[in-house]
């Protein structure tokens, strides 16, 4: 199978880019090992995700121009307000700021959206293209170059791709990157994150 742009990695970034070029015309192929779950289910259960992800205003219109946000606005948490707290590695030192949208003449920030009902609504729509193809629970197993520029992926079921262009969209952990031995930098800044989901 031939096809222009190779998106490996199916969560919000390579979703909302698989969207992005689909409406440029561009022939999509999305793979990920993981299917999304279903919109309807996750709407009807809510079965919300304390994995969520703080989209800013201009993210928010990139989604509202999609007709992605009419499925999910009525389950994101507005951001009326960010507070930071910075405490210096010696514990002698606590600053803290808040800042409210109204400074800036903005009803808010953005939204705070569950990470699984976010993919879910983006999957709901690229599905409905039929120049996107997508394999779901399918993992690239290496890639190869060919002689004319092109690439051909593999993927775990012995299915080749052949493409112009490999996007890697698979998170910090890149299976992409890693076979295409791009190196990286990292730093461990020693920070842990909680999250949670509260009902009042």
């Amino acid at each position: 199978m031939d096809t222009q742009i190779i998106i490996y990695g199916a969560g919000v970034p390579g979703l909302s880019l698989a969207f992005l070029l689909w409406r440029e015309g561009v022939n999509v192929t999305l793979v990920d090992p993981y299917k999304p779950d279903s919109l309807s289910e996750l709407k009807k259960n809510r079965n919300l995700s304390g994995h969520t992800t703080a989209l800013m205003t201009p993210s928010i219109d990139v989604l509202n121009d999609l007709d992605v946000m009419a499925d999910i606005h009525s389950l994101a948490g507005v951001l009326n307000a960010m507070r930071i707290v910075d405490v210096t590695t010696d514990r002698t030192q606590h600053i803290e700021k808040t800042f409210d949208a109204l400074e800036i003449d903005q009803s808010h920030f953005g939204l705070n959206i569950p990470g699984n009902i976010l993919r879910a609504a983006l999957a709901y729509k690229v599905e409905k293209y039929p120049s996107v193809t997508t394999y779901y629970g399918q993992a690239v197993s290496d890639f190869s170059y060919n002689n004319d520029s092109s690439i051909i992926i593999r993927l775990d079921n012995g299915k080749q791709i052949k493409s112009q262009l490999v996007i890697g969209a698979d998170g910090r952990r890149s299976l992409i990157r890693s076979l295409a031995r791009i190196n990286i930098l990292e730093h461990d800044y020693n920070q842990d994150a909680l999250t949670f989901l509260i009902d009042h």
